[in-house]
């Protein structure tokens, strides 16, 4: 392994350190609470050397969650395209509610760092990687929607209506969850599954 090789590991090594303390804090503390000075102590780096990767906490937040958004297309993408469209849609349901109940502390925390992120604030490279992400993943949910329209499972209605009321719901029930006013279960995740998909048939 060259020099160039060596330090472009080290100094994603560093990165990685500074947002798995970042993470940590933020379920902890709360965004408003932790500092940079918190951050570069809980990684053992200088502070200088955050500000080396990110330029403040709302970099931090997009590279968080982003982080967690690609993990979730990926996931997304690898479900079988020939698959019923019924089928692959009742799959991204269960996907992202497993994801959510799974560690409900950590995908709270990720909806909050999107929630505070400011994309007109992030250099241009990362707010694109952004951009871009949210794309792809309404890219995925609007073509599914489309073919569910197609083939006469979901009501002929508008793909974005369609799109942001099953968000919507999606996320009410989850925000309870989050509050401690229900407990997440399967018969929970049947309930929502069955009351949404009725719904828009």
């Amino acid at each position: 392994m060259g020099v160039t090789d060596r330090r472009a590991r080290e100094f994603q090594r560093r990165e990685d350190d500074i947002l798995k303390a970042s993470f940590e804090l933020f379920v902890e503390k709360g965004q408003d609470t932790v500092t940079i000075d918190m951050i570069a102590e809980r990684a053992e780096v200088g502070k200088g050397t955050v500000y080396k990767h990110f330029a403040g906490k709302n970099e931090i937040f997009a590279r968080l969650a982003l982080n967690s958004g690609n993990r979730t297309l990926s996931e997304m993408l690898e479900i079988d395209p020939s698959l019923p469209v019924i089928v692959q849609m009742k799959k991204i349901l269960r996907l992202i509610w497993d994801n959510a109940v799974s560690d409900i502390k950590t995908f709270a925390f990720v909806r909050h760092c999107e929630a505070y992120l400011t994309v007109d604030d992030l250099n241009p490279e990362l707010a694109e990687e952004v951009n871009a992400l949210f794309l792809k993943k309404k890219k995925v949910i609007l073509f599914l929607i489309e073919r569910a329209i197609e083939e006469e499972i979901i009501k002929d209605e508008p793909i974005e209506n369609i799109s942001a009321i099953t968000t919507g719901f999606f996320q009410g029930v989850i925000d309870q969850i989050i509050h401690g006013e229900v407990e997440p279960s399967e018969e929970l995740f049947n309930l929502f599954q069955d009351v949404l998909l009725k719904g828009l048939r």
